[in-house]
């Protein structure tokens, strides 16, 4: 599927899912650090126990979703009084974890908890998550550096997460991906180019863009209006308490770049206001914006929609499995119809 991709519309409009990439880093480090595959094997062995009863409220992880390692880990933590108390009433139940092993898997699912944050918010389908990437691995970066785990194991496992996201997100930090999420981040007005990695690729984003304004002065009216409303963000998550951190620290950014040359006046005037809050509809924002900014809203509206993740195609696949399962006779256009009508929110139906 990759290779048809890039097959079709070049290696430049190819986008590595995100979310797998992080469940790379997350799956390399369970199977990698022996003590803590030999912990987290324990605590399988206790739930696998307990998911025989019928009334056990417990999660179970699964090979192919590293996060539901995660919260399998939290719900034990969440339990762990009762089932101390269970297992030590219970004849032939697996032993319970030590007070040394109950500190380290609290450490665990601690530096686990920024990889599970990062993962749910890139992927979203009812809001734009292209431009949220580079947000999101400085915020990683940030909140898995703050932690100070006490154990050596997890001192271990810090080392090796650090080392992941250095090893395989730098990469969405090059000029590779530039023209994507470069552009897409720097158009998006909550973030504009407080997360670009270095000045000279603040310098070649605006130099990107400004050409772009520049070569859409023949407009096309082919361009495709994306139609999902932005989703707010709660005021008080982690992630946008980083965001805000940041903000504060620069209040005032340059609305030229050294080297340059002469910006549009419209992307000096969009960069030199004030940064957006955290639950803007950034769809909204630029299709406010087309009457004072036609050339630069339309190459908003086409960049701030690049997916940051492959899950809603994902959601679809399975969705669309769902349907066809115990149905041999749908046509495609039942199919199609059937989709759609699962993709609708109770506000779109009107019933109130």
């Amino acid at each position: 599927m990759v290779k048809a991709a890039i097959d079709t519309f070049s290696e430049k409009k190819h986008l590595i899912c995100f979310p797998h990439t992080v469940k790379l880093i997350m799956q390399s480090i369970i199977h990698d650090i022996p003590a803590g595959k030999d912990l987290i094997a324990k605590v399988k062995r206790i739930v696998t126990y307990f998911r025989q009863s019928s009334i056990a409220a417990y999660k179970q992880d699964c090979p192919t979703r590293w996060n539901s390692t995660f919260e399998m880990i939290e719900r034990f933590l969440v339990l762990m009084n009762a089932v101390t108390c269970s297992l030590l009433s219970l004849e032939g139940a697996p032993p319970m974890l030590s007070s040394a092993e109950l500190r380290l898997l609290k450490e665990i699912m601690d530096l686990f908890k920024p990889a599970k944050d990062v993962t749910k918010s890139i992927s979203g389908e009812r809001y734009v998550t292209g431009s949220q990437l580079l947000p999101l691995i400085a915020w990683f970066r940030a909140e898995v550096a703050a932690l100070k785990p006490v154990c050596d194991i997890g001192r271990i496992v810090k080392d090796a997460l650090e080392a992941g996201i250095q090893q395989r997100l730098k990469v969405y930090e090059t000029k590779k991906y530039q023209s994507l999420i470069g552009v897409a981040g720097l158009l998006d007005p909550r973030f504009k180019r407080k997360y670009f990695p270095s000045n000279l690729y603040d310098a070649e984003v605006l130099n990107l863009v400004n050409v772009f304004i520049k070569d859409s002065e023949h407009p096309n009216p082919q361009v495709k209006k994306a139609k999902n409303p932005q989703e707010d963000f709660p005021q008080g998550d982690a992630l946008w308490k980083h965001h805000n951190q940041r903000i504060s620290q620069h209040q005032k950014l340059a609305a030229e770049t050294p080297g340059l040359g002469t910006l549009d006046i419209n992307l000096k005037q969009y960069t030199s206001n004030p940064h957006k809050p955290p639950g803007t509809d950034i769809i909204k924002f630029w299709l406010a914006q087309k009457e004072n900014t036609p050339a630069l809203a339309k190459i908003a509206l086409k960049y701030c929609c690049v997916l940051g993740s492959s899950v809603p195609c994902e959601r679809l696949f399975s969705a669309a499995a769902r349907l066809t399962e115990d149905r041999s006779r749908l046509t495609a256009e039942h199919i199609w119809r059937s989709l759609f009508m699962k993709s609708l929110g109770f506000p779109d139906w009107h019933l109130s």
